[in-house]
């Protein structure tokens, strides 16, 4: 007779496939990476894959959902911490945030970057605690700030999710020219600060920024 899992037994097997996803993903790439391997690494058949994702490509979309979720949480519980934000304030947190995951972070930028190849949509096709979570951080840079809504604080973090994927490229290129990072990183953290200044200051106080 065939052996029924519970929904407990069920969700343990599919976060056995997403931490074996996880821990291949920090020495392989996403392309070298094969089902077999991963069923393998879970310690489940190859067959009943197909039982918990409909295809890879589905079980690391889940795996960036989560690791998005982890980073937005952070910035709701800093969000949640302040009583009103100003904008040197949140422009020197967003630099910091930026600069510290680049550094600390290099298995989430990794991940990051494979959305460009998913595709954004895919990540909140349904409500999951990402969407939820970045929807929240949205909806707290309003209401702490009298200088950014929702709307764009969207913007915001889409710049620094594109700021902090760019500079991993840069950084490659650096590195495989000079054989060193160079000066990169300040470069990222000037173009963060440019960025924010050139969004939200009025054109006066651009002036004298650049001075």
């Amino acid at each position: 007779m065939p052996r029924y899992l519970t929904e407990e037994q069920r969700n343990q097997k599919r976060e056995l496939l997403l931490k074996a996803a996880a821990d291949l993903f920090q020495t392989k790439s996403y392309s070298d990476i094969t089902m077999r391997e991963l069923c393998a690494a879970a310690g489940i058949g190859l067959g009943t894959f197909f039982d918990y994702f409909p295809k890879k490509e589905a079980l690391f979309t889940e795996l960036i959902r989560q690791n998005y979720a982890r980073w937005f949480a952070k910035e709701r519980d800093w969000l949640d911490a302040q009583q009103v934000i100003s904008y040197h304030q949140f422009k020197e947190h967003l630099i910091n945030v930026v600069s510290r995951t680049v550094k600390e972070d290099r298995f989430f930028v990794r991940l990051m970057m494979l959305v460009s190849r998913f595709g954004y949509p895919s990540l909140v096709r349904e409500p999951n605690t990402y969407s939820e979570t970045y929807h929240m951080v949205m909806v707290l840079v309003e209401a702490k700030t009298d200088f950014c809504t929702a709307a764009q604080a969207r913007e915001v973090y889409t710049f620094a999710h594109a700021a902090v994927t760019g500079y991993f490229h840069f950084l490659h290129h650096a590195m495989l020219i000079n054989g060193e990072s160079a000066d990169i990183e300040d470069q990222l953290n000037q173009a963060v600060s440019c960025f924010l200044d050139g969004y939200f200051l009025p054109q006066a106080d651009k002036e004298d920024t650049y001075v």
